[in-house]
This record gives C-alpha cells, sequence and structure tokens, in this order.
C-alpha cells in the first residue's frame, strides 16, 4: 500500500454547518489546496440536500459538518486521485469511491464528460454517483423500460457508456433500494473520520 497523507487538503468554504441531528449523516468537504475551484463546497451542499436527491433516502438529512463526518466529498488532482483511488484504476481522467471518500477528479469537475448537455448536469451526476458508492450503492443498467430514467448509479462517464439517456439525479427506485440499507446507514453513523483526507491504515 501507498502510505498517503494529504497535509495539503485544507477544509473547503461553505455555508455555515447546519446543527446535525443524531440521525443525520454528516459529511465534510475538503480540495486540495492548490486547485482554484473556490466553489465546491458550496455546490456539493446544494447537490446533497437537494429534495430530489440521496437526502431523502438517509432516514435523516446528509448534513454538512466538518467537525464530526462520517464520509468525505474531496475535489483533489488527477494524480491524487490515482494514488487515493489505487488499486481502481482511474488514469488521470475518472473519479472513485474509496474507503469513505467520494474522490473527485477535478479535470472532470472543470471539463464534464462527453454526452452530457452541461458541466453542471455532469457535476450533478458524479456527486450523486460517487456519494451513492459511499453510501452502499452499486453499479445499476440501463431500464428494460425505455420510458423510465437512467439509473444515476448507471456508470455514465464516456461514449461506451451511452446505451441509454443520461441522468443526473437518483430515481425512485434508487431513492427506495438505498432507504432501505438501515444497516449501513447506522454503520456509518457510528464512524468518524478524524483525519478524511488520509487513507487508514489497512485499507489497501
Amino acid at each position: 500500500m501507498i502510505a498517503l497523507l494529504l497535509m495539503f487538503l485544507r477544509v473547503a468554504s461553505a455555508a455555515s454547518p447546519a446543527k446535525c441531528q443524531d440521525n443525520d449523516v454528516r459529511y465534510v468537504v475538503l480540495v486540495e489546496s492548490d486547485l482554484p475551484e473556490p466553489n465546491f463546497a458550496a455546490e456539493v451542499v446544494g447537490i446533497l440536500g437537494a429534495a430530489d436527491g440521496w437526502n431523502q433516502a438517509a432516514a435523516g438529512d446528509l448534513c454538512y459538518d466538518p467537525v464530526n463526518p462520517n464520509f468525505a466529498v474531496l475535489l483533489a488532482w488527477p494524480d491524487t486521485v490515482d494514488e487515493m483511488c489505487s488499486p481502481h484504476k482511474t488514469n488521470g481522467d475518472v473519479s472513485c469511491s474509496r474507503n469513505g471518500r467520494a474522490v473527485i477528479n477535478w479535470k472532470r469537475w472543470l471539463n464534464g464528460s462527453s454526452g452530457w448537455s452541461s458541466v453542471g448536469d455532469y457535476r450533478r451526476y458524479v456527486i450523486n454517483h460517487e456519494v451513492g458508492h459511499v453510501l452502499g450503492m452499486g453499479h445499476r443498467h440501463c431500464p428494460d423500460d425505455e420510458s423510465l430514467p437512467t439509473p444515476v448509479m448507471r456508470q455514465q462517464t464516456s461514449r461506451r457508456h451511452a446505451s441509454c439517456p443520461r441522468n443526473s439525479r437518483p430515481t425512485v427506485g434508487e431513492i427506495e433500494a438505498m432507504g432501505a440499507k438501515k444497516r449501513t446507514f447506522a454503520r456509518m453513523r457510528r464512524r468518524t473520520m478524524a483525519e478524511p483526507w488520509e487513507r487508514p491504515p489497512g485499507e489497501d
């Protein structure tokens, strides 16, 4: 395992944290210190707090808490993403979910991905997709019924994954599936990430 301590990550600025309740799942937003992306935290908080997002599945809110987080959303340079996501092959190009962290590739955050109508839609997708993994969701396939929306947990980051229409928000079925993960949420609430920028020892 490559020991990686990202001391150059800082807590990103965002709106004042809300007072989290006991049944909330708490998260922190971090940005690599030399990245020119001052609005990342505000965008993440907006996406995760949306009425049509994962927030409605957690049996409590997803609550921004930079002091006692249960999981982290990080924005990092492509090389840093490759290190933090190893052994997943992100190849300097894509994001990942690993060890309770949604690790977002700055190059993709800046430029989006082919097939998306806007960078904003792509950003909503990548946050919902990677945080979905953190919260216990696996990849999904295109729906058999073409009238149904594409699951946000369907990989949608390249032409190779263009077999169904792009969708940046969790579907009703995904919300219901996540809402059933009571054990996952209970386990997450018991975990506080004291150093969310560091890969914990033994987690390869």
